[in-house]
């Protein structure tokens, strides 16, 4: 069967079952379009009228299609559309999830552990766990209560990917978790102040 869909702009009910059914996944880039639109008003001699056009008409039917996808109950993973949104604002997503549906949480996790079952990535990474990839982030704020927290770059305090430091805005240098990255009985017991 289908492992996951892409945007689903025009899903319909009997569509949602299918995917119900058979455990599809939706990947919906709720950006996408919003993008598109953002940067042929900036570049309106690069991007031609009728695609600005298609992706204004296609922005409502979006969003639509993807809270009925979240009322029923299909299992969400964000996406990211790579090249079409602009680096580092993923976090804008998850504002777009929650604005259309999800509680914050639920955008966290489809953002995390959600992504890497529909990858086939769960046993490394997805989830805090010993013997997974210590990829995670710090924001300066509450995301479960504000999920625009995430979605400003100004509020992401720490990244660490595989248990290095790539940004860290705190005022204290990080330790890396483990040689390699991998989360350790060792690193928890040090971050929780144990042996």
């Amino acid at each position: 069967g289908v492992a996951f869909i892409e945007h689903g702009v025009y899903l319909t009910h009997e569509l949602i079952d299918m995917m119900l059914s058979q455990g599809t996944y939706l990947v919906p880039t709720l950006i996408a379009p919003i993008s598109v639109v953002q940067f042929s008003q900036a570049h309106p001699d690069l991007l031609p009228p009728m695609m600005a056009a298609k992706a204004v008409g296609v922005i409502e039917a979006h969003k639509k299609s993807f809270r009925m996808a979240v009322e029923a109950g299909v299992k969400i993973a964000m996406g990211t559309d790579s090249g079409v949104g602009r680096h580092g604002e993923n976090g804008n997503e998850l504002q777009l999830m929650v604005e259309n549906g999800m509680t914050s949480m639920q955008a966290i996790q489809a953002s995390t552990s959600q992504a890497a079952q529909l990858l086939h990535l769960q046993d490394t990474l997805g989830t805090l766990e010993v013997g997974k990839l210590a990829d995670v982030i710090i924001v300066n704020g509450d995301v479960l209560n504000d999920i625009s927290k995430i979605a400003n770059p100004a509020n992401i305090q720490l990244v660490l990917k595989a248990g290095r430091a790539a940004k860290n805005l705190l005022e204290e240098p990080v330790p890396v978790l483990s040689g390699s990255g991998v989360v350790t009985k060792a690193s928890q017991s040090e971050k929780q102040g144990g042996p």
